[in-house]
């Protein structure tokens, strides 16, 4: 529950690589994917310093809960950008959420940032074989609102309380594959299903929650820094 609305779903953006990228080692940690080293290859992401800006500072070390703090500071944006340094001239850019998976599965990436939803369809529904590293994942949460002054207002919350019971928040799952807000709707979520959940409890202990209070105030500054880190 938030001031301004109900959780609905929780959903990530993970890293996903096929197994045919590595023929050794396979990639486990978010650290992995800045060590162009031991596991060479083009990495894909959105043409977005978020994401890819909490990864590097959370692959150094910075703590999770940690991370918005240092990134407001300028020594804190450079310091990530000095992690991200060894992937730049690697970088493939996806726009679509299916784009991932198309380049995963054409081989112009070995490792990629991907929405959780989009990589466990592929992998459940579509047969991908798509290996999910769910290390440093960065979650977000979707809500219902009410705008003030609706004149719908007392249905609408009819809907939401309906919209946000165990049962059907667990139902939803089946539709699209991300978290539901209630705990109690995971005992209702079919085991192959809860493993590729973000908020299983083991992708958890190394989870970043997105703060889009953060970003809404430094997406524009930081944005213009990453296309000049680009150049």
């Amino acid at each position: 529950l938030r001031p301004c609305g109900v959780g609905t779903m929780a959903w990530a953006t993970a890293i996903g690589y096929s197994p045919d990228a590595f023929a050794g080692d396979k990639p486990q940690t978010l650290a992995d994917f800045f060590d162009v080293e031991r596991f060479p290859g083009n990495r894909g992401l959105q043409r977005d310093p978020r994401i890819i800006m909490e990864w590097a500072l959370l692959a150094e070390g910075v703590p999770a809960d940690e991370v918005y703090d240092v990134l407001a500071t300028p020594a804190g944006v450079d310091r990530a950008l000095a992690v991200m340094g060894p992937i730049k001239p690697f970088l493939v850019w996806w726009e679509e959420g299916n784009d991932p998976i198309d380049m995963l599965n054409d081989g112009s990436v070995a490792l990629t940032s991907i929405w959780g939803g989009e990589m466990t369809d592929a992998i459940l529904r579509q047969g991908h074989d798509i290996t999910p590293i769910w290390d440093g994942l960065v979650l977000k949460l979707d809500h219902f609102g009410v705008l003030a002054g609706s004149p719908n207002q007392e249905t609408a919350l009819e809907f939401i309380r309906f919209a946000t019971t165990s049962k059907q928040l667990a139902e939803q799952v089946k539709h699209i594959y991300h978290s539901p807000a209630r705990q109690s709707s995971m005992a209702l979520i079919d085991e192959e299903i809860k493993a590729y959940l973000p908020t299983a409890p083991e992708h958890m202990q190394a989870a970043l929650e997105n703060d889009a209070e953060f970003w809404a105030e430094n997406h524009a500054r930081l944005q213009q820094r990453f296309e000049e880190w680009l150049e």
